[in-house]
């Protein structure tokens, strides 16, 4: 190994670990993030039910639809990116894919002993 691959070795190895601290610190702070946002997406839902309205209340007229509906398509937009964000926010654990198998390959390829495949 020349000494120009073991310093790129060594600049890799210290991003590597200095993104998984980095990780670890704000784990805590984006999962109270997401479940904050997934709080606000319950309260967005309830707030998009007109109940709030009186049986007797004039309904006014925003783009040609009726306020409520605007007030409910708002708080679905709302949801929508709430959720979008909630999502970033989740870890997912990442497999590794040399160790994932396909299923139903041909000739029973990634398939289990007994579960299909040709007749031994």
């Amino acid at each position: 190994m020349s000494g120009l691959e073991g310093a790129h070795l060594e600049t890799e190895v210290a991003h590597a670990r200095t993104g998984s601290e980095l990780e670890g610190g704000s784990s805590s702070r984006r999962r109270r993030l997401r479940q904050l946002l997934l709080g606000l997406i319950a309260l967005l839902f309830v707030f998009s039910i007109p109940w709030y309205r009186s049986t007797g209340d004039e309904v006014a007229i925003v783009l040609g639809l009726p306020d409520w509906v605007v007030v409910a398509l708002g708080c679905y937009v709302a949801v929508a990116i709430c959720n979008a964000l909630a999502w970033l926010l989740a870890e997912v654990p990442e497999d590794d894919p040399a160790q994932i198998q396909p299923k139903g390959g041909r000739d029973g390829e990634g398939e289990k002993d007994g579960e299909g495949g040709k007749d031994s």
